[in-house]
């Protein structure tokens, strides 16, 4: 990232990327996870001690698809039935925005 600091004005940009945390045998609709890229930009002002600042950003995930072979989600069943058939076999992609306000006091 990159951030630049005024008498008064302060901007930032920056890029992350992260990986996956849990293998792709367990990728469900309740837990989506891939590898991931976040854009962020944001910035603030500053006087008399008193900051307000603002951010936002844009995170991509990366496609997962999940084969039937491999799926190790089973479906919510009375414990002891034999007959289970894992649930979260398929395609799997997201994606989501978020942003921040912050107001602060500086003594």
């Amino acid at each position: 990232g990159i951030e630049w600091h005024g008498p008064k004005l302060m901007l930032g940009a920056g890029y992350a990327y992260e990986t996956a945390a849990a293998p792709t045998e367990t990728v469900s609709v309740l837990a989506v996870d891939a590898a991931k890229h976040l854009i962020g930009i944001g910035g603030g002002y500053e006087d008399g001690g008193w900051q307000i600042g603002v951010a936002a950003g844009f995170v991509a995930l990366s496609s997962v698809a999940v084969p039937l072979a491999s799926a190790a989600v089973p479906p919510l069943a009375p414990p002891g039935n034999p007959d289970v058939t894992n649930v979260n076999a398929g395609s799997y992609r997201s994606h989501y925005l978020m942003a921040g306000l912050r107001f602060a006091r500086r003594w």
